[in-house]
């Protein structure tokens, strides 16, 4: 009787200890948070979230659901939790690929405390929320094609499928751009949705566990799962849009503020003003030229006195067509600075990108708002990493390292398709992260407006993701095949001098002197 009462059995251990593990993250995370962080951005957010007075500066979705938490609790607190809970349950749906439970828990505390992205994680930001679902769809994705390798139940495969296509609904709703991160998860959806129903030319082998379950795709398949991903993703962000955008009571047109900053960076560059005539006052090309910077749109905006926003049909329209008549004309002025843009959001440019570790330094943003406030005992941490990690680590906060590992891995793993003509469900969805992170990250090219590190933070949790599950499922029989291939190759190289007398004259043959 004791014994049974005291010992667990081996099924009870392997659930009880992901709920003992979730519970010590949850609680450590709810400390090291409490009860959210805040900057003028979430004030914002906040303040359209209680008066409902939406404008289109913030994305609508997320004041409809901070709206609805703050009635129950008011500030950030549940903001928070839900970032948690999101994140948590993101990565721990990746985790299916291993089997072994050990793995399972290294990996989501890895991932999930790896400091430049777990410092994030208590941000009330839009982003944050934004990098929680992506990754949220990315996870249900992959644990539905977990569940098809391991024989699952369909109808549970099928809901992990749903929820995929939900949180990268709510994803897609939090920024614009959002839809170049979700691509790649949405191709892999509609791969699911062909092998549900052609399975003939998408076939999943489960021939060992599901680390070892290989995926062959044939070309109508491949062709077929891309084109389908892109529809799906612009469908997914139309709805967002039809959704989400009625409730905006307050359209500020934002999109000038990039606009402003592109043709001011043409005219600089050409040496001409290329603004609509008295569309701003006090208007200048030696203005821009003191106030331009490559790296950000804010200097421009906030101290040359000459920016402001457009309210009526008509100037919107002749800036619009002043934008686009600039881009087209000087195509190469325009590239070269997105270029540098995106050279400082992605920390190769003039100066490191902004704010890796918020640590509040503005009373006022709380001042007028209905919360608990910051616990004091909080600030020294966040100012110690902020003063010693950022500077002292800078290669663990530049977003460029974590891009050049995303390239890397993307060519390693289409060299390893090349040569074994298949991918592990592991390696696909390796590649379905790298390229989720990587699409989110190049669309910052074209829209970043400052060297602002939230940017970067999705990639970064990606890219620190696809490099686990690639160590650890790691094929070697790879090393064995290319290692023959070069053998088999230095023979045939060896042949062929030996019988050709114009190589042997070039070439020595294996034995020679050079």
């Amino acid at each position: 009787m004791a014994n049974d009462s005291t010992h667990l059995s081996k099924p009870e251990r392997t659930v009880a200890a992901p709920v003992w593990l979730f519970l010590s993250i949850f609680v450590v995370s709810l400390a090291f948070h409490f009860p959210g962080w805040m900057t003028l951005d979430s004030t914002s957010q906040l303040q359209q979230a209680r008066s409902f007075i939406l404008n289109d500066g913030h994305p609508p979705s997320l004041a409809i659901i901070w709206s609805f938490l703050d009635k129950i609790v008011p500030g950030p607190f549940l903001m928070l939790i839900l970032n948690i809970l999101v994140h948590l349950s993101s990565i721990w749906l990746i985790s299916s690929l291993f089997k072994s439970l050990t793995t399972r828990s290294v990996f989501l505390c890895v991932v999930y405390f790896f400091p430049p992205t777990f410092l994030t994680i208590g941000m009330i930001w839009k982003d944050t929320l934004m990098n929680g679902g992506l990754l949220l769809s990315a996870g249900a994705a992959i644990a539905a094609f977990v569940g098809v390798a391991r024989r699952r139940n369909s109808k549970i495969t099928d809901a992990y499928i749903l929820l995929s296509i939900v949180s990268g609904f709510f994803a897609i709703s939090f920024r614009h751009n959002a839809p170049a991160g979700a691509l790649a998860t949405l191709c892999l959806v509609v791969f699911y949705i062909l092998m549900r129903f052609k399975w003939n030319d998408c076939r999943l082998e489960n021939t060992l566990p599901a680390m070892r379950s290989s995926m062959r795709v044939r070309s109508s398949a491949f062709m077929a799962t891309v084109a389908g991903g892109i529809a799906l993703t612009v469908l997914t962000f139309g709805m967002a849009k039809f959704t989400f955008d009625r409730f905006v009571t307050n359209e500020q047109h934002f999109w000038q503020v990039l606009a402003f900053h592109d043709i001011a960076a043409i005219s600089v560059q050409t040496e001409e003003d290329r603004f609509p005539t008295k569309l701003y006052e006090g208007m200048k090309l030696e203005t821009l030229e003191e106030h331009y910077v490559s790296y950000s749109v804010l200097p421009l905006t906030r101290n040359s006195g000459v920016f402001r926003y457009l309210r009526t049909d008509p100037e919107l329209e002749r800036l619009a067509e002043a934008w686009k008549t600039s881009i087209l004309e000087e195509p190469g002025a325009y590239l070269k600075h997105r270029w540098n843009c995106f050279l400082g959001a992605i920390g190769a440019g003039e100066i490191h990108p902004w704010a890796p570790i918020i640590r509040e330094p503005i009373p006022q943003i709380r001042a007028h708002l209905v919360q608990f406030e910051v616990a004091a005992f909080q600030q020294p941490w966040r100012k110690d990493l902020s003063n010693k990690i950022v500077r002292e680590e800078p290669l663990l906060f530049e977003p460029y390292v974590y891009l050049l590992i995303t390239l890397a891995l993307i060519v390693a793993l289409i060299f390893h398709w090349i040569i074994q003509k298949q991918l592990s469900i592991a390696q696909w969805a390796t590649m379905i992260l790298l390229l989720s992170g990587l699409g989110y990250e190049v669309s910052l090219f074209f829209v970043t407006p400052s060297p602002d590190f939230r940017y970067s933070t999705y990639m970064i949790f990606c890219t620190v993701a696809a490099v686990f599950i690639y160590c650890v499922s790691f094929d070697r029989r790879l090393t064995k095949k290319v290692s023959t291939n070069l053998v088999f190759i230095g023979k045939f190289v060896d042949l062929a001098k030996a019988r050709l007398p114009a190589l042997r004259n070039i070439l020595p043959v294996k034995g020679e002197s050079c």
